[in-house]
């Protein structure tokens, strides 16, 4: 059975690496620790999530917000 994480939210960028993905939506973050089995809210200060990103080096999670940070 499929369920639809994002209904009515469509994402905006999609970030993976090391077994993790993070999905950026104007509703904040999604974060998934196992592949995209399961899946829980990034805890940010802003919601208005427009880019993620994943660090190569060491697995650090990057989400770009509106107003701007980082």
């Amino acid at each position: 059975m499929r369920v639809a994480l994002l209904e009515g939210t469509p994402a905006r960028c999609v970030a993976a690496g090391r077994g993790r993905l993070l999905v950026g939506t104007r509703d904040g973050a999604l974060l998934s620790t196992d592949d995209g089995s399961s899946w829980r809210r990034a805890d940010l200060p802003e919601t208005d999530v427009y880019s993620v990103a994943i660090g190569a080096a060491d697995g650090t999670l990057y989400a770009g917000t509106e107003p701007s940070r980082l």
